[in-house]
């Protein structure tokens, strides 16, 4: 059975979510799923030194620069709005009124515009924010367990979401920051990431009545329009991309280095999507992630969550089994 919470560390400490990275790096292909496995043996071994250790502490080891909120993350404009103050998610020291008591004033500005950028625009890149609910921080205060599991979802989530965004657009998680609220039933009650410079989920003029899962995917489809070239070698699949590095190599053996670079970059950026994509799938009709999660995401059942990423990684991998 897979360990979620070992997993993502594993992941992290190879740099898998480098895909750009030289050839020969070895964190590519099997490689890929070599070093998470070795890893991963030195993340187990270290768990019984951390059961000792509160939440906030044991998430500090995992990332540094960890912003800590303890207030109701809940607010249910997050989902929906593009002026929402996302930046203050990422800064101590916010205080509990100014998201609790957010409410819009106006329409809801388009993703690109001005006003929608400087909501996100002074996130640090690669930052990370975790906001707990007054009474689960409580509960979690009495009850060692109960934190351990808490942990474990927030850890399940930040894996699954890297894994599946980087299986559908290689190098995406490259300095991407993320923000998950921790609601009063110890479900997460919100989630969202960004990366440079744009929110992956944004989208302007949907519907403030979709559910979160349907405006979710609308904006990440929007995002993904604006990466012209990762839309490109997504759609040129597997077999090309193999044929055009070939190609590279034997100019290259011919004596022209003409184009033989970022051949091998992008070759090195299909696998580990590949590699990505198959841990995705895996985590998903597995039974680990799913208990791991809980029983919603935002409000929306687990079900509905994976459906979601199936019918987004087949919009990009249409050869891929769901």
């Amino acid at each position: 059975m897979m360990d979620i919470g070992a997993l993502t560390q594993a992941m992290s400490q190879i740099g898998a979510f480098t895909p750009h990275a030289p050839a020969g790096s070895g964190v590519t292909g099997s490689a890929f799923l070599d070093k998470i496995a070795s890893a991963m043996e030195i993340t187990q071994q270290k768990t019984s030194e951390t059961q000792s250790l509160t939440l906030e502490e044991r998430l500090r080891e995992r990332y540094p620069n960890l912003v800590y909120h303890v207030f109701d993350g809940s607010n249910r404009y997050w989902q929906t709005r593009n002026d929402f103050p996302f930046y203050k998610l990422f800064q101590q020291g916010t205080k509990a009124e100014e998201i609790e008591n957010w409410t819009p004033s106006g329409p809801n500005p388009d993703p690109v515009s001005s006003g929608a950028q400087r909501m996100i625009s002074p996130i640090p890149a690669g930052s990370t924010a975790v906001i707990i609910h007054p009474k689960v921080q409580e509960r979690m205060e009495q009850d060692p367990e109960y934190a351990d599991e808490i942990y474990k979802r927030i850890e399940a989530w930040f894996t699954f979401d890297q894994a599946r965004n980087e299986a559908i657009l290689p190098g995406i998680s490259a300095g991407t920051s993320r923000c998950l609220a921790i609601g009063e039933d110890g479900n997460i009650s919100n989630v969202m990431a960004c990366s440079k410079g744009r929110i992956t989920q944004s989208e302007g003029g949907e519907d403030e009545g979709d559910d979160f899962w349907t405006a979710r995917t609308k904006r990440f489809r929007q995002y993904m329009k604006l990466v012209v070239e990762a839309q490109i070698l997504q759609a040129q699949g597997i077999s090309k991309q193999l044929n055009l590095w070939s190609l590279a190599e034997s100019q290259k053996s011919e004596g022209s280095s003409s184009g033989s670079f970022q051949m091998t970059q992008q070759f090195s950026a299909m696998q580990a999507s590949q590699a990505a994509l198959a841990q995705t799938m895996s985590m998903m009709n597995g039974t680990e992630l799913r208990q791991a999660l809980g029983n919603t995401v935002a409000g929306v059942s687990v079900d509905a969550v994976f459906e979601a990423t199936r019918k987004s990684i087949a919009s990009f991998h249409p050869a891929v089994a769901m």
